[in-house]
């Protein structure tokens, strides 16, 4: 398969039939679509299989002249995306030019590696099993109900101000203006929702940004303060997003990972685990099978 990966650089990449690649693909993730690539990748180019077969973003930096693949912010999936008999994420790496001295991506869900490349979980709700919450997650809504939290439709600008406010070191302006460009294209690719969880005062404790494409529900972001922690806020965002839109998605990717406190609290709305491998190598050490 690999004679026919080609490698393409951005400006020769056809958007139109990359596009219908992912939304064709079994694996179709909002993460590989072009506009959504443009707005949080620097840079991006592409392997191809034949004619749009299947796909591969190679989101890219540059620094001192040096070229690297990196995974960009609010990206959680990339790697092979559409019709193949063989998702082997190796016959793609072959291809990645030696210009690219460094290369740390994630693929996804569907794509298989040897076991060199470490794999990392994610957390998807089947929405067919909604709701199917565990004790300790039912036990923090009527928690929060009992504080007399309110949810309400919110907005970016909500949404990036709690940002702002809650100042925590990974939260800096260049997450900030990425999420609000981001947001902008969204608006006009797919349907973007708001949910904010206020006390009594109208003082938003939570706020989740969720996209839904083909489907699917992401959790692209999420802010809560240390006074919605305590009054349970968030478990009743997520709560009544999932309620609202139960009948509009057949899943939710909680967008995980495998820190404790975040696996728990995803897999107690019934969430099970699915796992991608994270590419790492150096121009050295560039041998596949």
């Amino acid at each position: 398969m690999s004679n026919r990966i080609s490698y393409l650089t951005h400006k020769d990449i056809d958007k139109t039939k990359w596009d219908a690649c992912i939304q064709n693909a079994s694996n179709c993730l909002v993460y590989g679509m072009s506009w959504y690539l443009d707005q949080v990748c620097e840079h991006w180019d592409g392997l191809v299989l034949g004619d749009y077969q299947a796909v591969m973003p190679l989101p890219w930096k540059s620094k001192y002249g040096l070229k690297y693949v990196i995974q960009p912010l609010f990206t959680k999936q990339l790697g092979i995306f559409g019709i193949s008999d063989d998702n082997n994420i190796n016959d793609f790496l072959k291809k990645i030019p030696v210009k690219f001295i460094y290369v740390n991506f994630s693929g996804n869900y569907q794509n298989h590696s040897d076991n060199r490349f470490p794999k990392m979980p994610d957390q998807v709700l089947d929405m067919s099993k909604f709701p199917d919450y565990n004790k300790s997650t039912r036990y923090n809504i009527r928690k929060s109900i009992k504080n007399q939290l309110v949810h309400e439709p919110g907005t970016v600008t909500q949404f990036l101000e709690t940002y702002k406010k809650l100042g925590h070191n990974f939260i800096n302006n260049q997450k900030i203006k990425l999420l609000d460009k981001l947001f902008h294209s969204v608006q006009f690719n797919s349907h973007s929702h708001f949910y904010t969880i206020s006390d009594t005062n109208k003082e938003i404790l939570s706020i989740l940004w969720v996209l839904i494409f083909k489907n699917r529900g992401y959790l692209i972001s999420s802010a809560t303060t240390e006074k919605g922690k305590k009054k349970s806020a968030k478990f009743l965002a997520i709560h009544q997003f999932l309620e609202n839109h139960s009948q509009q998605i057949n899943e939710f990717d909680f967008v995980g990972s495998g820190i404790p406190g975040v696996y728990d609290f995803n897999r107690g709305f019934g969430a099970h685990e699915t796992n991608f491998p994270v590419i790492t190598f150096h121009l050295l050490n560039r041998s596949f099978k």
